[in-house]
């Protein structure tokens, strides 16, 4: 398929409007297919000559592989670093999207690409711009608001956990993506608006079900809640949650996510070199699923734990420079 897609792509000069329309639609799916192969660079350049394809009216005659090839695009060209090419094919996006709902991925491509640039205020600005355009406006949730939430949850058996319904509204989907992000870069800009974040996250999952944001909330809850508060029962709950909401989900995109702030919140009371190779782990995972910036961040704690460890210098050296060397190339400057 690869093979077929490249030679047609040699021939485009000789292609008439249809043909060329019938092969961006052939290099959309070998971008996907590459996607999901974690062939990323590949798939750039399938969706790159899917984009070159398309006819100057594209926005109009053929809107909707127009959203679907640039939305791609901006995608991979994240995971591979290139945040001005994320710039222009998302402000592109962004000017001759339809719907709001077009613009999503847009946005919040946007925004994990910010918040990798360390511009943690403006990606927390944006992200409260399109939560509220999507009808979740900023309210004032204080620590004490979101333990009271939490202990719902965490006085809840296994089996009763377990029996708490999918998320199957789309709007309410994608507010939980947008309050992922946003708590993400509140955490690390410990911005005021963490606790809205996570509340909110939580109210939704008991309002309208579990989705694989769900997974993320309990995990990071369970690493504030050890780390910043010392809260042990409550972060070992939280977090045996968000495992057991990963494994029912198969949330394979938050993997790399939850695990390391599972197993970093797991640190502070058992044994660190247990959890060091879960930390390896985190991070080959968040390599093969795009998930670059969480895969930096768990790269990030596996040296921090190798060298409380006691590691030999030398050895801890090679590979702390690796993942530097990493972390330049993919431009995750949050990570470092």
């Amino acid at each position: 398929f690869f093979i077929a897609t490249n030679q047609l792509n040699r021939g485009k000069l000789a292609m008439d409007e249809g043909m060329k329309e019938l092969a961006a639609n052939l290099n959309l799916k070998a971008g996907h297919e590459a996607t999901s192969l974690s062939a990323f660079e590949d798939s750039s350049v399938y969706f790159a000559a899917g984009i070159s394809l398309l006819c100057n009216d594209c926005w109009n005659k053929s809107y909707e592989l127009s959203i679907q090839l640039h939305s791609s695009y901006a995608e991979v060209e994240f995971c591979n670093g290139r945040f001005d090419e994320v710039g222009r094919v998302t402000k592109i996006i962004i000017e001759n999207a339809k719907s709001l709902e077009d613009r999503l991925s847009a946005y919040s491509t946007l925004i994990r690409t910010l918040g990798a640039q360390k511009q943690l205020r403006n990606a927390i600005e944006l992200s409260l711009s399109v939560l509220g355009d999507l009808g979740e406006p900023v309210q004032h949730t204080s620590r004490e608001n979101l333990l009271k939430t939490v202990h719902v949850f965490t006085k809840m058996e296994d089996s009763q956990f377990s029996r708490l319904k999918k998320m199957d509204d789309n709007k309410k989907g994608a507010v939980m993506k947008f309050l992922h992000t946003l708590s993400f870069h509140c955490l690390f800009a410990e911005s005021k608006h963490l606790p809205f974040a996570l509340n909110r996250m939580l109210e939704l999952t008991l309002s309208d079900g579990v989705c694989k944001e769900s997974c993320s909330a309990f995990a990071l809850i369970s690493f504030i809640f050890c780390g910043l508060h010392g809260d042990w029962t409550g972060s070992s709950r939280t977090g045996e949650l968000a495992l057991l909401l990963l494994e029912r989900l198969q949330a394979r995109e938050y993997e790399s996510n939850v695990r390391n702030f599972v197993s970093t919140a797991r640190g502070w009371t058992d044994p660190m070199r247990l959890t060091i190779k879960k930390k390896l782990t985190s991070y080959e995972i968040g390599m093969q699923t795009g998930a670059i910036g969480d895969a930096m961040y768990s790269a990030g704690v596996y040296c921090y734990f190798l060298f409380f460890c006691g590691a030999e210098l030398p050895i801890l050296e090679k590979d702390c420079r690796r993942f530097i060397k990493q972390m330049s190339e993919y431009k995750q400057t949050l990570a470092k």
